[in-house]
């Protein structure tokens, strides 16, 4: 175990000006309990002790917050990366001179090519809002990576996505999947994308990344490159049938975890729900080290037959079954669930 993560996320609002249908961390609007800045400065304090390398700056919406640039004054104090996801629509002109002197990339959240597709997910004038702020970041020689989750209302539009991203001059496009929880859960049947979807998305991501390279990333091009390796035959031993299946750690609780605005500690920000301890109550240092939960994701577990069914013998098990280790297992229904993340093994052969 390492003595303190490498990438921390820090939340620093539980309030947004948008109500996105996918949103994984908002389920109530209410900043009652949220950090207050003297509170933040002391976790911030208790981050540089820990010689932790990097800081993503969440939400929320960051730039909800007042005093932003007050703690992002206070994180720049200390040798540690930042980093600032946000939707971009409160970024202005004045803003983006405050933004100015901060050595300080931006993941910047673009679902769609277009106003109209952007409108079904976010709202009106988002997509607008959202283009006039990557450019006020370029003009600063910010670095930028927009990220766009792959769903049932955009999923077509990848190609326009990663092109409007190269005409913009941003330094990649990420992809990654959706993760049913919180707002997303509730919007499941226009949101999610069916077997038959995600396998076009995998082969049109193939056909990407043969035009981009490195410029797009994500978990979904990993799908799409993992599947291309087992076709090939380059896979691990793990694949062979077997009568379980073992599911080693990823990042969460390895190499990164999460702070909520509410103080909760979570093993990733995709764990949204999964607390492990809170700063309030305990250090950083303490639930990092000591938490049962944490020390739950880093330990590999085991899946038989028994819980996967016949999914046991399948040679694309690996794909749905590991690398995040939330996906799928906090899906609505868990794995029971299948049609939410199974690729159908008959059809990828055709591909």
């Amino acid at each position: 175990m390492l003595s303190a993560p490498i990438n921390l996320t820090l939340a620093v609002t539980s309030l947004c000006n948008l109500r996105c249908k996918h949103c994984l961390t908002y389920d109530k609007c209410d900043s009652g309990n949220d950090f207050t800045f003297e509170e933040l400065k002391q976790i911030i304090q208790d981050i540089a002790r820990m010689k932790i390398f990097s800081i993503a700056v969440f939400g929320g919406e960051p730039f909800v917050r007042l005093d932003i640039i007050e703690i992002l004054r206070e994180i720049a104090k200390y040798p540690i990366n930042i980093s600032i996801n946000t939707n971009g629509t409160l970024i202005d002109e004045a803003m983006a001179k405050e933004l100015a002197p901060f050595r300080a990339a931006f993941t910047v959240s673009l679902d769609g090519s277009n106003s109209s597709i952007v409108e079904k997910i976010r709202g009106k004038g988002v997509f607008e809002n959202t283009i006039k702020a990557i450019e006020l970041l370029k003009k600063l020689n910010k670095q930028i990576l927009i990220s766009t989750t792959v769903m049932g209302l955009n999923y077509q539009d990848l190609p326009e996505i990663a092109r409007l991203g190269k005409e913009m001059g941003v330094n990649g496009v990420r992809f990654n999947h959706l993760f049913y929880i919180n707002n997303a859960e509730c919007f499941i049947d226009s949101l999610a994308i069916s077997a038959d979807q995600a396998l076009e998305t995998v082969s049109t991501l193939e056909q990407m990344n043969e035009e981009y390279g490195g410029f797009i990333s994500g978990s979904f091009l990993q799908v799409t490159q993992m599947i291309k390796e087992i076709k090939e035959g380059k896979k691990p031993e793990v694949f062979e049938p077997s009568q379980q299946l073992e599911v080693n750690p990823c990042g969460a609780a390895k190499t990164k975890c999460a702070i909520k605005p509410n103080g909760d500690v979570v093993p990733c920000e995709l764990l949204w729900n999964t607390p492990a301890g809170n700063v309030r109550d305990k250090s950083l240092r303490e639930i990092w080290r000591e938490s049962p939960v944490m020390n739950q994701f880093r330990e590999n577990f085991y899946l038989t037959e028994k819980e996967i069914g016949s999914c046991i013998s399948c040679e694309y098990r690996f794909i749905c079954y590991t690398g995040h280790r939330c996906n799928p297992y906090y899906y609505p229904g868990g794995i029971a669930s299948k049609n939410l993340f199974c690729l159908k093994p008959e059809m990828l052969k055709s591909l």
